[in-house]
């Protein structure tokens, strides 16, 4: 994704590396539009919420450094 320039994505881990926990990033980067939509992929045992400070971070990455004006965010449910 990063390569076509469509996204980017970083592991969640430990503070000290030595546990993976999943993924998070921007997903469908329109630099013409200037939009994202972020997205994470944790595994199923750590529960489904997540540290307000990684949406924070990716946030302020794709606002500060990618210069985007929308992050959009979906949730998808187990039926």
């Amino acid at each position: 994704m990063e390569e076509n320039e469509t996204g980017i994505w970083w592991a969640v881990c430990s503070l000290n590396d030595s546990k993976f926990y999943g993924a998070g990033g921007l997903n469908k980067l329109s630099k013409e539009h200037k939009k994202a939509e972020i997205g994470f992929w944790l595994l199923t045992d750590l529960g489904t919420r997540t540290n307000d400070s990684k949406d924070a971070l990716i946030c302020r990455y794709g606002f500060d450094k990618l210069g985007l004006h929308r992050i959009e965010g979906l949730v998808e449910t187990e039926t």
